[in-house]
């Protein structure tokens, strides 16, 4: 090996030494080096019949996320429906349905799995609003909003996947515009085979016991006590 050429290689490992250094003693590489706990709680944003859900900061990308978790008095037979939701929610890649960030066990080895934070209002709530006559919504905005919910259930049902509890509180519009079909913990992927039996409602909250059909009454078209209705789409499209 030549004297020229040693020296070349010399320099380049010096060169790349200093590099790496310089990127290793940064405060943000520093920060990832050192993070214990991937998420930081800041308030709670809802709970629903089997989750709650809570605005966490991201230390990892530093972005605020909607995290959702088992509630502490839920079965743990329901993490398997927990889970399947957020796998449904990682299948739908879809501009009108609300993505899935991550999904995994905590320190304490508890489910959870992370979406978008989308901060506005719901369509309830937006409908209330204009009932009060304290919104000046158009009505081309109203039907644009309609239009972007069909989009979402059309790409959903092309996925053989049924939402199952298609309602305005489960709709979700930001201040910027943007229309979210969110909370797809009863969909049913058609595609699979399960087995349901006869829907019993038990509670106020018409939650009923694991397993069985579920729904809001109010939403369900007259067919849900059907066995049939399980294998079509009819219920999205009777709630549109």
């Amino acid at each position: 090996m030549s004297e020229k050429f040693q020296v070349k290689r010399n320099l380049k490992k010096v060169f790349d030494d200093a590099v790496c250094d310089e990127q290793n003693s940064g405060k943000l590489y520093q920060q990832l080096k050192n993070s214990t706990e991937r998420y930081t709680h800041q308030t709670e944003l809802g709970q629903g019949g089997m989750k709650t859900v809570s605005l966490v900061k991201d230390t990892l990308t530093g972005r605020a996320v909607a995290k959702a978790t088992l509630k502490d008095d839920t079965r743990r037979e329901t993490s398997e429906r927990f889970l399947r939701e957020a796998r449904i929610c990682a299948r739908l890649e879809h501009p009108n349905i609300v993505p899935l960030h991550d999904l995994g066990l905590d320190e304490a080895g508890d489910v959870y799995f992370t979406m978008k934070l989308v901060e506005g209002i719901s369509f309830q709530e937006l409908i209330e609003e204009i009932e009060a006559n304290k919104s000046d919504v158009s009505l081309s905005e109203l039907l644009d909003i309609f239009v972007k919910i069909c989009d979402a259930v059309s790409y959903a049902h092309s996925q053989q996947i049924i939402h199952l509890d298609l309602k305005p509180e489960n709709i979700q519009i930001s201040h910027f515009g943007e229309v979210m079909v969110c909370d797809w913990g009863l969909a049913r992927d058609l595609s699979q085979k399960e087995n349901y039996t006869e829907e019993l409602i038990v509670s106020e909250s018409f939650v009923t016991q694991d397993g069985l059909i579920r729904g809001t009454p109010g939403y369900m078209p007259l067919n849900k006590r059907e066995e049939l209705f399980l294998k079509v789409v009819f219920n999205p499209i009777y709630i549109l």
